[in-house]
């Protein structure tokens, strides 16, 4: 990963020059600056793409001029994704009980 970051830091993607399709892998710059391998996990216009962080765990919405292409040198084949994601077979998720909550009184707001 940090020689990933040195490349990057010696090279810098060009902003806006990616266009994502979904599936593909890339890096995305995050709110901290840094670029982080990424997949494109939908693609809703180019003001909002969604993608899932491969060696965190973390999804978020960026426009499409935060990503770039990932060099093959840092492709999935060659450093494996850290994060892996998983789901519960069988399971339902009970409905948030403030969705059917009655207001608050004017008593108890701030």
């Amino acid at each position: 990963m940090e020689t990933m970051r040195a490349e990057i830091a010696a090279h810098p993607p060009v902003e806006g020059s990616y266009m994502p399709r979904r599936g593909d892998y890339c890096i995305s710059k995050f709110a901290d600056g840094e670029w982080y391998r990424a997949r494109v996990e939908k693609v809703e216009s180019p003001a909002k793409v969604h993608v899932f962080y491969i060696d965190y765990g973390n999804r978020e919405t960026v426009p499409s001029t935060r990503l770039a292409a990932l060099s093959p040198a840092f492709n999935i084949r060659t450093l494996p994704a850290q994060a892996t994601e998983y789901a519960f077979a069988y399971i339902q998720v009970p409905q948030d009980v403030s969705i059917n909550a009655p207001p608050t009184p004017p008593s108890f707001q701030h």
